[in-house]
């Protein structure tokens, strides 16, 4: 095999490469290309990007990322990583998401749930629901309309008029585990949850706190 030379970096991985068996630097895996009159005519970036998706694939939701029901997501306190809720947006769009969303699959809010319980993390998370935009109107960042009634929510929130406009997700144990939505300001520093693939519907807010006129938008 002839010395490797790197041939690009992607998805924050440097790979290498001989022509045939590439591989993200530091890694284990190698992925050997079988060079038909096609794939020998790609240039090594094309090559690059068509043996990340055979290795993104070979790793379920890729690294960094949980995979928990039928959803990724990412974590920050594995990488003791806390921050305000708009940052938060930003590292997962960073990433390739957003935001975790709940309420639209009970199923999944209840694997959710159950990972986090199940790792004994004692923490608080963002999530992507706020009444940023229109005080007491809760929205996913998908545009759907939180459901206020849901008992995923504490008892006693969210509250009515403050200016506690982010939600997170508290896990506290006791009587019992539970995993409870809560408001809070958005300018704390929390760790967060990011969920591949989420579409916004709601853009981030000023940096000065002042209300954007457009962060909502295709609620219907």
């Amino acid at each position: 095999m002839g010395k490797e030379r790197v041939v690009g970096k992607v998805d924050g991985m440097v790979w290498e490469g001989n022509g045939t068996v590439y591989k993200p630097r530091g890694a284990s895996e190698v992925f050997t290309t079988h060079m038909t009159t096609a794939s020998s005519a790609m240039t090594p970036i094309a090559l690059v990007f068509l043996l990340l998706a055979t290795y993104t694939s070979a790793q379920g939701c890729g690294t960094g990322w949980n995979e928990v029901g039928s959803e990724c997501y990412y974590f920050s306190n594995t990488e003791s990583m806390s921050v305000s809720w708009d940052m938060a947006r930003t590292n997962c769009d960073m990433k390739g998401g957003d935001l975790a969303i709940m309420q639209q699959d009970c199923a999944q809010d209840q694997h959710l749930v159950d990972y986090i319980i199940s790792q004994g993390w004692h923490l608080s998370w963002f999530v992507g629901v706020t009444d940023e935009v229109q005080d007491d109107l809760w929205v996913w960042i998908d545009g759907r309309v939180a459901d206020l009634q849901d008992s995923l929510w504490r008892e006693g929130e969210p509250g009515i008029g403050s200016s506690s406009d982010c939600g997170f997700l508290d896990y506290y144990n006791y009587d019992f585990p539970r995993v409870h939505l809560i408001d809070g300001s958005c300018y704390n520093s929390y760790y967060y949850i990011c969920q591949f693939g989420v579409h916004s519907k709601v853009n981030k807010t000023h940096a000065n706190g002042e209300h954007n006129n457009n962060s909502l938008r295709n609620l219907d």
